[in-house]
């Protein structure tokens, strides 16, 4: 999408998402034209949470809708979704 941040590209794809991390892609980039997000407001597994984190994802980064990561994942079931 035009103005997409590229690491929000890369996300699900773990080969490619670690390969731009080492290359020093901006893991802290918000996807300014829609919701504000970062890369770690929309991951999908803890696999590349914790590579994000590892790289300097903020975990106190707030979205359009002053959101954290955490919140935001927490909205989305996203822990109760691991624990089955």
């Amino acid at each position: 999408y035009e103005g997409e941040p590229l690491i929000f590209r890369v996300l699900g794809n773990r080969t490619m998402l670690e390969f731009f991390l080492e290359k020093g892609i901006d893991v802290r980039a918000k996807n300014e034209g829609m919701d504000g997000n970062t890369a770690l407001h929309i991951v999908s597994n803890e696999e590349e949470a914790r590579l994000l984190l590892t790289y300097g994802a903020n975990v106190d980064a707030r979205n359009n809708n002053g959101l954290t990561p955490l919140q935001t994942l927490m909205a989305k079931d996203w822990f109760d979704e691991r624990s089955h």
